[in-house]
Formats: C-alpha cells, structure tokens, sequence
C-alpha cells in the first residue's frame, strides 16, 4: 500500500473513530457508523499495519487524554537546575547561527515532555537564546 493510501485510510479510520466516540449508543445511525469503523479498523490490521496506525495516531493527535501515559509534573530546583544544564549543552552542540533558531529550538525542547514550566523557568530557558 502505497503512503497516501495509507495516510487516507489512517485518518478516515482515526475520524471514523472519533464520530463512534462522540455518538451515544442509542444514537440513529451508531451502529451503522461504528460498522464502518469496524471495516476500516480490520483493513488496517488485514494490511498488518496495525502498529504503523497507532504511531500514526499518536503523532497526529488522535491519542485521547486517556490514553496519554506520562502525567506532567513540575521540576524541583535541581531538577531544573539540571535540566538549565542539558539545554546549555545542547545550544553549545548545534551552534545556532541566530536567535531565532535558538527559540525555535527551546521552544521544541519545552513543549516535548511531560514537565510543566514556571514563568520564571521558562524566562531562564528562553535567556539561553540571547
């Protein structure tokens, strides 16, 4: 299978998914759309494409709250301490020839995790673009 037949066949069946979700059951019409769903989800794992459909998922948001397993925390002092540490060597590795990539990068860097940052972290982090 091609990768945009793949890529069709993912987000209708992620779509598909959703309609069944937000539908009660008594709903006019949940068992015909929760059929569909059904032959959408088997032609995905008839094609063993299973595993490929989940990374899928996961990297274009359809993994619900439920689902996500890392809990979002805040860091201690010398969690962040240490974490200030990392991104320091991480800029020094790159070598970005402009501020601008810098943000870029911090901004990738602080919204990838689990962790929460304060106001006052996130001014720090933001200080190594300078």
């Amino acid at each position: 299978m091609n990768t945009i037949a793949k890529e069709a066949l993912f987000r209708r069946c992620a779509d598909q998914c959703d309609t069944v979700e937000m539908m009660s059951r008594d709903m006019v019409g949940y068992q015909t759309e929760f059929e569909e769903f059904q032959r959408l989800h088997r032609e995905i794992e008839d094609a063993d494409l299973e595993d490929e459909y989940q990374e899928w998922r996961k990297a274009n948001g359809y993994i619900k709250w439920e689902e996500i397993r890392e809990i979002p925390k805040l860091l201690t002092k010398e969690e962040f301490e240490s974490e200030l540490e990392n991104i320091k060597k991480a800029l020094e590795e790159h070598n970005f020839s402009s501020r601008s990539f810098k943000i870029h990068y911090l901004i990738g860097w602080i919204t990838a995790g689990p962790t929460i940052h304060t106001p006052d972290q996130l001014n720090q982090i933001f200080a190594l673009a300078n």
